[in-house]
């Protein structure tokens, strides 16, 4: 049977250095639809290199902790087993510095700031009107 690996993605934005949780799910297509495949191993590697395997669950997610110190490649493989093939995603994947997330954080604030008082000034100015 086909499969896949879905929703490969990371929980928070990936720091240089740092831990961050990658997540997926394994999945395979039967009778129009995909399901779950439970409680198999899959391998994560970075820049082609293992660094870790994870089994699983019954939902078929998975995650690793990975700390990246440079833009890498990442791919996750499972080799397959009883009638399910093999698959594998991958994605570059680009780390930002601790600094860089602290300006970045900080023109959130700015910018929701601006918005809240846009909404502010426009509710005045709808109950001036009014």
């Amino acid at each position: 049977m086909e499969t896949k690996i879905a929703g490969l993605h990371f929980k928070e934005t990936p720091v240089k250095g740092k831990k961050v949780k990658l997540i997926g799910y394994l999945k395979y297509y039967e009778n129009k639809r995909w399901y779950p495949v439970e409680h198999k191993k899959v391998r994560l590697l970075v820049n082609e290199e293992v660094v870790g395997e994870s089994i699983t669950d019954s939902y078929g997610k998975f995650s690793f902790d990975v700390i990246l110190n440079r833009d890498s490649t990442i791919r996750v493989e499972f080799d397959g087993a009883y009638k399910l093939n093999g698959c594998f995603a991958e994605k570059y994947v680009s780390v930002i510095t601790e600094d860089k997330l602290s300006k970045v954080k900080k023109l959130a604030e700015v910018v929701f700031f601006f918005i809240v008082l846009a909404i502010v000034i426009t509710l005045l100015i709808a109950f001036i009107l009014r």
